[in-house]
């Protein structure tokens, strides 16, 4: 594996003749995912490298050539790690201080692309508030402060693997 941004670095160097004649190779990116554009450094290198500019799976292929005969295609996959979830909370302010407040995490995203899992909670109230969430695993979530002061709520999203950064307000 390799993340997004880094460099696959390839190594044909085991590649060999069986009697001993020196060998020509040929890399071939056979797929990537959609929207990259890597491209090998020198498909014709013995160590070629390629940016991995999209997360997902790439295929690589080696074809090596010593002039006379071509070896049987060697093969190999490089996914990316997975990327952690961004968390994005917001909340429009109420009109009244006797409203609800409507929070929403609906800007969070995981740059895999995978499903998230919201967690709200409220990390800091005033003294004597039991302010509760209406729900605490879903994008949107309400809640009405009963006492006068400073609050603030917490949203953690998970992609089933990694967590974010909470986001606060």
């Amino acid at each position: 594996t390799v993340p997004v941004g880094g460099v696959a670095m390839l190594d044909g160097t085991p590649s060999s003749d069986a009697n001993g004649d020196g060998i020509d190779y040929a890399w071939e990116i056979v797929s990537r995912p959609p929207g990259s554009n890597a491209v090998l450094s020198d498909p014709g290198a013995p160590r070629p490298s390629f940016s991995i500019d999209r997360a997902g799976r790439y295929h690589v292929r080696l074809v090596v050539d010593d002039g006379t005969r071509t070896s049987s295609p060697d093969e190999v996959q490089i996914d990316t790690d997975d990327s952690r979830p961004l968390a994005f909370a917001s909340s429009p302010v109420p009109t009244s201080a006797d409203d609800s407040w409507h929070l929403d995490g609906g800007g969070s995203a995981d740059p895999d692309g995978k499903p998230l899992g919201y967690r709200w909670a409220v990390i800091a109230q005033p003294a004597g508030s039991v302010a509760p969430l209406s729900s605490a695993a879903t994008r949107r979530t309400d809640f009405r402060p009963e006492t006068s002061g400073d609050y603030v709520v917490q949203l953690i999203v998970s992609d089933g693997c990694l967590e974010s950064n909470p986001a606060t307000l």
